[in-house]
């Protein structure tokens, strides 16, 4: 039987996915996530865990292909399936529940690994800290968010009617502590900084 052809080739996916284009999105999970989710379930998973290692993916393949100089040495199914499977097996890992310790039989080069395991844990982390921002009360957010847009003491305590800047210093210290409280506390943010190289 004649496989059909792709209405899409590699390089139309990696310009959609850089442009956020929803039919390229959609293509990519019709004609991907089968393949995904066989592997996961093979190897110890579930359909639940092929979902958010699927979309794991889809982020770590936008952080790839949004990069200077990036280009695709293989097809786009190989590429996005072998990054899913290494997503996978680092969530295995991380979990305790097989040993890997080589992905030898994933044929990556080596910079790749390196940087698709960067941007899992990257990904990861960024999740576990809006997870967790989403707790802090409406004036600790607004603390935070302030810091972030590199405000000023003086108009954070005027934006947001605190008395004065040390006030608004005593305030985001308390805030940023019980984030990072929180953060250091969630069991997935141990478990990806137990992560070494391979």
């Amino acid at each position: 039987m004649v496989e059909k052809k792709s209405l899409f080739s590699s390089d139309d996916i990696v310009k959609g996915i850089i442009s956020n284009d929803r039919k390229t999105l959609n293509y990519v999970y019709k004609a991907y996530f089968s393949k995904v989710s066989r592997f996961v379930q093979e190897c110890y998973g579930t359909r639940e865990d092929a979902w958010d290692v699927f979309q794991e993916g889809i982020l770590s393949l936008i952080d790839a292909v949004k990069k200077d100089g990036f280009e695709l040495r293989q097809s786009f199914g190989t590429f996005f399936v072998t990054i899913c499977k290494h997503i996978w097996l680092i969530q295995l890992r991380n979990r305790g529940q097989v040993d890997v310790t080589r992905l030898d039989h994933i044929d990556i080069p080596q910079n790749d690994e390196d940087e698709l395991a960067v941007n899992y844990r990257q990904n990861a982390q960024l999740r576990i800290f809006n997870r967790h921002f989403r707790k802090l009360d409406l004036e600790c957010k607004k603390l935070i968010r302030s810091t972030m847009k590199n405000l000023s003491g003086k108009e954070m305590a005027e934006r947001l009617n605190i008395s004065s800047r040390e006030n608004v210093y005593k305030k985001r210290r308390l805030c940023l502590e019980k984030l990072f409280n929180m953060i250091i506390n969630d069991p997935e943010f141990n478990k990806i900084n137990d992560y070494e190289a391979f």
